[in-house]
């Protein structure tokens, strides 16, 4: 069992530089949002959620998000599998949700008090003011953090439901849609990214902004839970990469969340999961809801690793006994012909070999494409238990060497 004080709760990992803010433009459902580079903003904007070196972290130190994959040197022994020590890189494709929802205002919006917001003017300016007390009645500020105002409210934003309301009437229009569009889908954009996106992200807040647009427009449900940003990633994948499975429970249970999309690393939210350490059996049912609804064998865009591989090869054990209960295939091959077992081998994870081999239909006799079993694999690294692990099936399974 892991040790839950090393545990990481999120698999995002924040590099410590701030980034350049950006603006945010709506470029259509199936684009997303788009984001440019534009004047310097406050430095609260979060930074860059990398991917980076899943390999070289022990279990109880790992960031599951943080994940690239890059061609395998002949001469080594990884299979696509990121080298030790390369930098962080895509597997949630370098963001932070909060670095990509800056909304665009027009320049002739204004504050409660009738104040001119400057176009691309960051909101997080007016965060500056957000620990003054305020008296419960006061209208809410749309310029204030509305994550904040919520955690001692559960009150869903005006503004939000104006853009859900706006927006639901012009459905057949999101792929073509005109300035006043555009201005509406970065409200929704921007309020349900920082309510539901966030590592600290509250699942009573969530639950409060889904109950309202069910209500108030249940047509744009579907549209608003799938919304991606424009790397691919939904708060789907951000609520799992954070290990905020109250939350992830409540977008399953919408009925509406595509659990199979995949962002522009080529990671579902799966593959994620299986990557991450839940917290008690309560997380665990979640993950495998997940796991039932998604499709256990899909395959990495760019490396064509499966979630299985991912769970072997950081030694994630109850991942990988979840995973095979839910289906996972052991005998997929990734782009460089690698089998979980050659992923376990590598390795030295003996306790996952074992799992691996108890499936009858687990294949040992698969090669990569350098011709490699995952027998030739364990003597490589000199791993004798798992070698003897392989040869005892190999004679209960009366097959040869």
């Amino acid at each position: 069992m892991m040790d839950k004080q090393n545990a990481p709760k999120s698999i995002m990992r924040r590099n410590g530089s701030a980034q350049m803010s950006k603006n945010l433009h709506f470029t259509g459902v199936n684009s997303g949002f788009e984001t440019t580079p534009n004047e310097d903003l406050d430095s609260k904007s979060h930074e860059n959620v990398d991917i980076s070196d899943l390999q070289q972290q022990p279990e109880g130190q790992l960031h599951p998000g943080e994940m690239v994959e890059k061609p395998a040197e002949h001469g080594g022994s990884n299979h696509g599998d990121l080298k030790e020590g390369d930098p962080s890189q895509e597997m949630m494709e370098g963001t932070d949700p909060m670095d990509q929802t800056t909304p665009y205002v027009q320049p002739d919006s204004r504050t409660d008090s009738g104040e001119n917001l400057k176009a691309g003017e960051p909101e997080t300016q007016a965060k500056k003011d957000t620990n003054k007390e305020e008296p419960m009645e006061a209208e809410p500020d749309p310029n204030r953090d509305s994550k904040h105002e919520l955690k001692d409210r559960d009150t869903v934003d005006g503004e939000f439901i104006a853009a859900c309301n706006f927006l639901k009437d012009h459905m057949d229009n999101m792929d073509n849609p005109n300035d006043e569009m555009r201005q509406a889908l970065v409200v929704l954009f921007r309020d349900w990214f920082r309510v539901a996106a966030e590592e600290d992200s509250l699942a009573n807040t969530v639950s409060v902004y889904l109950r309202e647009v069910r209500k108030a427009t249940p047509s744009l449900l579907p549209f608003l839970v799938n919304m991606a940003d424009d790397n691919g990633n939904t708060v789907l994948h951000y609520s799992v990469s954070h290990a905020n499975y109250p939350i992830v429970s409540l977008l399953l249970d919408t009925g509406v969340c595509e659990v199979d999309l995949q962002n522009k690393a080529g990671y579902t939210t799966v593959m994620l999961a299986s990557l991450t350490a839940p917290d008690g059996s309560g997380d665990m049912e979640v993950v495998r809801r997940l796991m039932e609804l998604g499709d256990v064998n899909a395959r990495a865009s760019q490396g064509g690793q499966t979630a299985l591989m991912l769970a072997v090869r950081h030694g994630r054990g109850l991942m990988v006994r979840l995973l095979l209960r839910c289906g996972a295939d052991p005998n997929v091959q990734d782009r460089q012909g690698a089998t979980a077992l050659m992923c376990a081998c590598e390795r030295g994870h003996t306790h996952v070999a074992w799992l691996l081999l108890e499936r009858a239909e687990c294949d040992t006799s698969l090669t990569d494409q350098r011709g490699r079993t995952a027998l030739f694999v364990a003597q490589q690294g000199s791993y004798g238990d798992i070698t003897a692990l392989i040869q005892a099936h190999h004679t209960h399974a009366g097959t040869s060497l």
